[in-house]
């Protein structure tokens, strides 16, 4: 009998209640747009990141023009 309450307790002490994860994601967002700052694309991805940011929380805009750019 004994046993068993030594078993049933060790069984309660390692079953614990679930954790709350974090919001995904942890980090920010990093959007990264193929172009020049006020360009085309620029202003898709920012009108973009506006509605996405309640979703997904912060976002960085990484403007990354190419080499013809």
């Amino acid at each position: 009998m004994l046993v068993f309450a030594v078993l049933a307790a060790a069984m309660g002490a390692s079953v614990s209640a679930p954790s709350a994860q974090d919001r995904y994601p942890v980090r920010p967002v990093r959007l990264v747009i193929p172009s020049v700052p006020a360009g085309v694309h620029d202003i898709i991805g920012r009108v973009w990141a506006e509605r996405v940011k309640p979703q997904l929380g912060t976002i960085v805009i990484d403007n990354r023009g190419g080499g013809g750019g």
